[in-house]
């Protein structure tokens, strides 16, 4: 089954919806701060695009979804998330799942 770019940024949006489960400066990290992998096993808070490279596996895809996420900023999805409020990552993922043809 192939995966959307929809679907990733729904589950990634789904991973970091609770500010407890969000990060940044730091692809993910585990219950004492610290760096981990995203497919770490004690990965519990992600930063957004940490989020999509969890769940887009495949470079196309990953690509896909972060152009498609930051078509509506002037900035890399790692940056903004870092220079923003939870919040506002979170309205941006909104944005662009509901703008999302598939």
């Amino acid at each position: 089954m192939t995966v959307s770019v929809k679907q990733v940024l729904i589950n990634a949006r789904n991973l970091i919806s609770d500010p407890c489960t969000w990060t940044q400066c730091s692809f993910a990290i585990d219950r004492r701060g610290v760096d981990v992998g995203i497919n770490d096993s004690g990965a519990c808070c992600f930063c957004a695009e940490g989020a999509v490279r969890k769940y887009a596996k495949a470079f196309a895809l990953r690509k896909a979804c972060l152009d498609k996420v930051e078509s509506y900023i002037n900035d890399s999805l790692w940056s903004f998330n870092d220079k923003h409020s939870h919040a506002e990552v979170i309205r941006l993922f909104d944005r662009a799942i509901a703008e999302c043809d598939d």
